[in-house]
């Protein structure tokens, strides 16, 4: 049970994790300070690419609320809804997540602080109902790549094409779609995203939503097709990024101070 346990606490954090642990490429994170009424340090164009990157290495807080479906032959298999909080500055995050695989729902929530990871819900068994685990130096090479990981997506708009499709509001902020061509380098990144092997994917849409008086981006939207042998699946997935630099509370609770280890001397028993 404990080994089945540390599988659903890794799965989970690889699929749809904040990327807290080791966030970024290790360069200066711009302002100390900055906030959402605070625009970084623009070139010309707001939507180009440098005050796209710009503008992501300076948040270092933010809160995301996520959806991620997968189906295979026209049928839900899966469905994971999220939302969560990140700060950079304190290498610490929070996720309340919510699963639907084949009917079956479960939910759990996560926090990482001080390169401990910390899980309760319904996948978890323990008599205080938190489990905790070190994170370790892979684990980090692996959430930093995924979805809910803000700065991740740079990989996505270096050096990338992009055409503007109209405008949409989005939960209140008026942002610019932005549509990208990618190259084949960009589609093994999202590839990566979505756990799936670069051979197999048909098509592939994503998309970026964009305050073009901050450059903060404010929603992604992926959306892939696949097929192996005469089996298509397909995968959709939106992002939205709020309260850049604003009041983030990811204060580990209470009850999960006292949570049980899990490591792998107890996974193999």
């Amino acid at each position: 049970m404990k080994r089945l346990l540390l599988i659903v606490l890794l799965a989970s954090m690889m699929l749809l994790s904040a990327g807290c642990i080791g966030l970024g490429d290790g360069s200066d994170s711009g302002p100390e300070n900055p906030t959402e009424t605070e625009s970084p340090e623009k070139t010309v164009d707001p939507l180009s690419e440098g005050a796209l990157l710009d503008a992501i290495d300076s948040v270092e807080r933010y809160e995301y609320d996520l959806t991620f479906r997968y189906e295979v032959d026209s049928a839900r298999n899966l469905s994971i809804s999220a939302a969560g909080a990140v700060d950079r500055a304190a290498n610490s995050y929070r996720s309340e997540q919510e699963y639907d695989l084949f009917g079956t729902v479960q939910s759990s929530t996560y926090y990482v602080v001080d390169e401990t990871m910390y899980a309760t819900g319904d996948a978890f068994d323990s008599a205080d109902g938190w489990v905790r685990q070190p994170v370790t130096e892979s684990d980090s090479d692996i959430v930093r790549q995924k979805l809910a990981n803000l700065s991740a997506h740079t990989t996505l708009i270096e050096n990338g094409t992009y055409g503007q499709f109209g405008t949409e509001t989005v939960d209140g902020v008026e942002t610019t779609e932005m549509v990208a061509s990618l190259s084949e380098n960009q589609t093994d990144a999202v590839a990566e995203f979505v756990m799936d092997d670069p051979a197999n994917l048909e098509d592939v849409s994503y998309s970026i939503y964009v305050n073009e008086s901050t450059s903060f981006v404010h929603k992604i939207e992926l959306n892939t097709s696949a097929a192996v042998d005469e089996v298509r699946t397909t995968t959709s997935v939106e992002i939205k990024f709020a309260n850049h630099n604003g009041d983030i509370d990811v204060t580990l609770p209470e009850a999960a101070r006292s949570a049980t280890p899990v490591d792998d001397t107890e996974a193999d028993s």
